[in-house]
């Protein structure tokens, strides 16, 4: 578990094979981390889809995977594809991005594109930009984890004010 984390911080599962690896698409997935965590988020980094396999049963708070389609680096990019199921099997909601390349897109099988709700081409976009969607995305995320009585309260419990009674909701 992720210890000494305010809960107001984003958990991000950053997994790729390219982290270490000193070439174009290294640098801009270190450069996505750096500014993610620049925003505020924690980010977890795994270089292998079973170490994430292992977190993402391990660690509910993760609101969000970026997950490497080339990851193993196999044609079929069956270990990418068994992170995803295995992901939406314990979390149906949490977003889910693809790292790829724009020639990639056409080749991703149809199941998986059902089960990821964006791509990032992080060589063609800023890493401000590409953060700022992951941030959005979570946002709308938390958004809809709570019904709204405990959405009021957990809101009203951010706001410090002394006050006797429960917050209004709609």
């Amino acid at each position: 578990m992720i210890e000494n984390r305010p809960p107001s911080k984003h958990l991000i599962l950053i997994v790729s094979d390219e982290l270490n690896s000193v070439n174009a698409m290294g640098r801009a997935t270190r450069a996505l981390l750096d500014v993610l965590e620049s925003k505020g988020a924690a980010a977890i980094d795994s270089v292998d889809c079973c170490d994430a396999e292992s977190l993402l049963s391990s660690e509910p708070s993760i609101d969000c995977l970026i997950l490497d389609w080339d990851m193993g680096g196999d044609e079929e990019h069956a270990q990418a594809q068994a992170l995803v199921f295995h992901a939406r099997t314990r979390n149906e909601k949490m977003p889910i991005f693809l790292l790829a390349e724009r020639r990639d897109a056409s080749s991703i099988p149809l199941e998986v594109m059902e089960r990821v709700d964006d791509f990032i081409w992080l060589l063609e976009d800023t890493t401000r930009f590409v953060a700022g969607r992951v941030e959005a995305a979570i946002v709308r995320y938390r958004a809809q984890l709570y019904p709204p009585f405990t959405k009021a309260l957990a809101e009203f419990s951010q706001v410090y004010e002394y006050s006797w009674h429960t917050p209004e909701y709609s």
